[in-house]
């Protein structure tokens, strides 16, 4: 009977641990918002590649109110593509509001729009301090253009990815061939937290061209001030994209060659590889970091204290890893700086790779000669990266009364002083009893 009971408590401990562990991890949900511009088999390889890098795609039209991008208190996608450049107004889960909303929640958003873009997208990049040019202009080079795809507008563009700022877009990507762009500028504001991707090379300008009129002076967009894609994260480390062209995720653009008409030539255009990489960081596949671990110790005997001593010496030792390829590796970057501080006084030193383990950053300094609450800040904050944050809270106060130094060096004269007259006082008796 104990035997019968026992094998019945191990199966049913073992059992749901083996089921739980068979069940694989949910993809991540993507929500694609689409109108009557879009049609969807022109992107067939922009939509099987998400598709294969794990996410779960859902469809829906931008006149559509289901599936609703939140329920209450709980949203129902990670995160959110936004393809409907010709749409004037969305529904209520997808108005400005519910998207500053979706994005303060920590979801991220990749919004793609073209030169037919109505007031409703150029409202919502100014919130972004992104300022598209207006409907209907395009971005023009009678240079840097494609030879073979372009109608005689110049306005299919050969943009190289030399430029292009990392962790946005890798290294190998910005080696390899350009990409093909027809689409709408805009200008980058000053903000921060903005990073201009992509942009138009100095020959380049953004004009109507269904006009007859030649571009004037005063020309609204022009030259490598042009920009074709930029970036944001906000400090929640939640990111959006912005992509002045729907062309550039297309079939036709992604598997044509290139024929620029100053000679060069590719096989293929570099936007498959393009547009991988930029959905590979906004969607935080990529340039994500965490703290793995930190600790404040005792230099002399690695003790990890709350409580330390005034002048003592401290060992900081703090762990970064990166995230790549869906796999967290330890990183030392050479740039990471750390804040010992009570208001006053303010220390702030420079972390190194530590001497004794080089998955590691280290830092031995003195603690101040002021007690009171101190904390350890780490604000590590780089673009293109998420926003690294550590804190530890420590006190430090005097020696206790049995800690003192027995003798102080530099009291010595007082020493000197009190023993001379004591042996002046000494020396004075024996010489009165005598006499």
């Amino acid at each position: 009977m104990r035997i019968s009971t026992l094998a019945t408590a191990l199966v049913a401990f073992v059992l749901p641990a083996i089921a739980s562990a068979a069940v694989p991890p949910p993809r991540p949900r993507l929500a694609v918002v689409t109108d009557k511009s879009i049609h969807k088999d022109d992107y067939s390889h922009f939509w099987s590649s998400l598709e294969e890098r794990g996410y779960d795609l859902t469809f829906r039209s931008a006149q559509e109110t289901q599936p609703e991008l939140s329920n209450i208190d709980d949203l129902s996608f990670d995160h959110l593509i936004l393809f409907a450049p010709t749409t004037k107004n969305l529904p209520a889960d997808l108005s400005p509001q519910a998207l500053f909303s979706y994005v303060e929640q920590s979801r991220n958003v990749l919004v793609v729009l073209s030169p037919s873009l109505t007031e409703f997208w150029r409202d919502l990049s100014r919130e972004f301090d992104l300022d598209f040019d207006d409907r209907g202009n395009q971005v023009i080079d009678h240079v840097h253009y494609d030879h073979s795809l372009d109608d005689g507008s110049h306005t299919t563009l050969v943009v190289p990815l030399s430029d292009s700022p990392a962790p946005f877009i890798s290294q190998s990507t910005r080696a390899g061939a350009p990409i093909l762009y027809n689409g709408i500028g805009h200008e980058v504001g000053r903000q921060p937290l903005l990073t201009n991707v992509l942009h138009a090379r100095s020959t380049a300008y953004s004009f109507d061209t269904q006009t007859s009129e030649p571009p004037t002076e005063d020309t609204f967009l022009s030259g490598s001030q042009t920009g074709l894609v930029s970036s944001f994260q906000a400090r929640n480390n939640a990111r959006l994209s912005f992509v002045g062209s729907t062309d550039v995720f297309s079939d036709k653009f992604v598997n044509a060659g290139v024929q620029s008409a100053d000679g060069v030539a590719y096989s293929k255009s570099g936007n498959a590889d393009f547009i991988a990489d930029l959905t590979r960081w906004t969607f935080h596949e990529t340039g994500v970091l965490r703290v793995a671990s930190s600790s404040l110790s005792r230099a002399r005997d690695g003790a990890v204290l709350d409580l330390y001593r005034v002048k003592e010496e401290l060992d900081f030792t703090l762990h970064l890893e990166s995230l790549e390829d869906g796999v967290w590796r330890p990183i030392t970057p050479s740039d990471v700086q750390f804040e010992f501080t009570m208001l006053d006084p303010h220390l702030l030193l420079p972390l190194s790779v530590s001497p004794t383990d080089p998955t590691a950053l280290h830092s031995r300094f003195i603690a101040p000669d002021r007690h009171g609450v101190f904390s350890l800040k780490v604000d590590y904050r780089r673009p293109g990266l998420t926003f690294v944050e550590d804190k530890i809270v420590v006190s430090v106060t005097p020696p206790r009364h049995d800690e003192y130094d027995r003798y102080i060096i530099g009291a010595l004269p007082y020493y000197g002083s009190a023993f001379s007259v004591s042996a002046a006082t000494l020396l004075f008796v024996v010489l009165w009893s005598l006499q």
